[in-house]
């Protein structure tokens, strides 16, 4: 409907069904979607699918995996 490509994250349904999880899962995109900045991704909809599982979809930026990173570049320091 949108027209542009976008990440969609789901909470697996085994995860789903753990109260503290799902509780977690859904504070993240109701916060991440109040904040208005260059640094933090952000979030179009939120909502649970048909199977129960709760997913938020979200704008996707280019580039590549942190485990891409790891593999490729090695460990990266804290700072």
């Amino acid at each position: 409907v949108i027209n542009k490509p976008v990440a969609i994250k789901v909470l697996k349904a085994a995860h789903a069904c753990v109260p503290d999880v799902a509780e977690r899962f859904s504070q993240e995109a109701l916060l991440a979607s109040r904040i208005d900045h260059p640094n933090v991704v952000k979030i179009f909809d939120y909502g649970t699918a048909d199977n129960g599982c709760p997913y938020f979809v979200m704008e996707l930026l280019p580039g590549h995996a942190l485990a891409w990173e790891i593999d490729h570049r090695g460990p990266i320091e804290p700072r």
